[in-house]
């Protein structure tokens, strides 16, 4: 039969190690079976390439890491300082993950800026852009297209959808769900709200 080499995996843990580069605020998520690592985690590192003199560094087996992001901003209307925060995992998403993660914080995004900004109209929230639209990319009728954006409403429920019309065509407006715009575009939506406010 031959020689076979054999990896056993059963009972190995493995650790993460979250690395802060002092110089340019870069992070790094070290995947790394428990066995590798030893007693000196320094050591450890040093072998891997990184300068441990340049890096701010822990260790845990947890398979999420939570991150909160805070933004702290004045609000445009009061003047006062407003404090928002969004949390999220620390982990590896595959690219249709990272997309589906981006396209879901747009959405939460656009929702939070529509309850700020928005019209109040039966227990939700609408804005209606004049002048300068914002257009974003997406599908209509299952046909990529550059959409221009009337409306964004947030209904009673919770429920996010969007008014628009075919770029090229204006042969007349379509209600488009959030789903439908590309991952990275509807942040000009919600960015369009912002400067329409100011």
């Amino acid at each position: 039969m031959g020689d076979k080499l054999i990896c056993i995996t059963k009972n190995r843990k493995a650790m993460k190690i979250i690395i802060l580069h002092d110089a340019d605020a870069r992070i790094e998520y070290l995947d790394v079976a428990d066995h590798l690592l030893g007693s000196d985690i320094e050591e450890f590192l040093t072998r891997q390439g990184f300068s441990v003199n340049n890096i701010t560094w822990l260790v845990t087996s947890a398979d999420h890491i939570p991150v909160v992001y805070h933004k702290y901003d004045i609000d445009c209307k009061t003047g006062e300082a407003t404090h928002t925060k969004r949390e999220a995992e620390l982990q590896d998403l595959t690219i249709h993950g990272q997309l589906q993660a981006l396209q879901h914080r747009e959405q939460d995004e656009l929702k939070a800026a529509l309850r700020k900004y928005g019209t109040e109209v039966d227990g939700g929230f609408e804005v209606h852009f004049e002048g300068e639209q914002p257009i974003v990319a997406g599908y209509l009728f299952d046909e990529p297209r550059d959409i221009v954006i009337d409306a964004a409403r947030l209904d009673a429920d919770g429920n996010l959808s969007l008014l628009g019309e075919d770029k090229e065509v204006r042969d007349g407006q379509y209600d488009i769900e959030p789903s439908d715009i590309f991952g990275g575009q509807l942040d000009y939506v919600t960015s369009s709200i912002g400067a329409w406010m100011k």
